[in-house]
């Protein structure tokens, strides 16, 4: 994340992972990113593609 943010800081991010980390609450922090937990529906995947997209 910190190396696109490098490239283009107004790009929005999705980040995905299978593991339930406690320190996600660091993302806040950060504009433009967004976090999607694994497993996720087509849908639920459509919908954080979309809100990242809108931020």
């Amino acid at each position: 994340m910190q190396e696109i943010r490098k490239e283009d800081p107004n790009l929005p991010i999705l980040l995905t992972s299978g593991y339930n980390n406690e320190s996600l609450d660091e993302l806040d922090q950060y504009q433009n990113v967004g976090f999607i937990q694994k497993p996720y529906t087509m849908e639920e995947l459509e919908n954080a593609i979309r809100d990242a997209v809108k931020q």
